[in-house]
């Protein structure tokens, strides 16, 4: 299950475990953890990988823009006529309709 919308703890923690871990393979620099890892990343964009040439673009430049193409059109399906005989009998009574003549339903 996600951590609650707003909740900063989890991702605080997360962080934190990513760095003890980048901080072992860097001698207990994170930093030079991190730098090992963008090593590994470019070495692999010399070989050819495609993905590492994304993630390395991506990091670099930011992603690119995807073009929406196409259009959009909404048709109205909705109408202001009562849904239901209850709805109807409701809205009766709201515009002032005396209780003798708008007759209640059973409740649908």
């Amino acid at each position: 299950m996600a951590a609650p919308i707003g909740n900063k703890n989890a991702a605080k923690e997360w962080e934190g475990a990513i760095k003890r871990a980048l901080a072992r393979r860097g001698e207990g620099d994170w930093h030079r953890g991190l730098d090992k890892i963008a090593d590994k990343l470019c070495a692999k964009a010399e070989e050819g990988d495609g993905p590492a040439w994304k993630e390395i673009g991506e990091r670099l430049d930011g992603r690119s823009r995807q073009e929406v193409i196409g259009s959009f059109s909404h048709k109205h399906t909705h109408s202001a006529e009562p849904v239901s005989d209850s709805l109807a009998w409701l809205d009766g009574i709201v515009r002032g309709e005396p209780l003798s003549k708008a007759q209640e339903p059973l409740l649908n």
